[in-house]
């Protein structure tokens, strides 16, 4: 009886711990997420419109712009894509943590880089507490935040 007591105890505290595996796994944070995205999504795109509304019934009518977004296998987003009138491309890298380290902008008519943000410092919880933007590979300006917890 104490043998069956005890594996059943055993059989409850690995199913537990399992079950705890899952539900952190599933709280992942990642741009994936932030996107209410679902599944492995390798890329995304979305194309905007401007609508009208015939009788009650909301149409599309003029196209606006699009973008498109690849996502690395950790769901981050590692370039997004932006045509419409400011056609503008951003890359993304990221530390083994997957805090977000690096953030380049380019602009449709320019083949350099027009801004960059490297996210220096980051705290306990892995929130970035320092960033410093470059234009033009000069540094332009640092921004500190204070997160408080509860």
């Amino acid at each position: 009886m104490k043998k069956s007591v005890l594996v059943i105890v055993l059989f409850a505290f690995f199913i537990s711990c399992s079950t705890e595996q899952t539900n952190n796994a599933q709280k992942i944070k990642n741009d994936r997420s932030e996107l209410n995205l679902k599944g492995n999504v390798k890329s995304l795109r979305e194309i905007y419109y401007t609508v009208i509304d015939k009788l009650g019934e909301i149409q599309k009518e003029n196209k606006q712009g699009e973008s498109y977004t690849l996502f690395n296998n950790k769901g981050n987003m590692i370039e997004q894509n932006s045509y419409n009138r400011n056609n503008r491309k951003f890359i993304f890298k990221y530390d083994d943590k997957g805090n977000k380290i690096e953030w380049k902008m380019y602009k449709k008519d320019r083949l350099q880089v027009n801004e960059t943000i490297k996210f220096k410092k980051f705290d306990s919880v892995d929130n970035w507490i320092e960033s410093i933007v470059f234009e033009d590979d000069k540094p332009r300006l640092i921004t500190e935040r204070e997160i408080e917890y509860y």
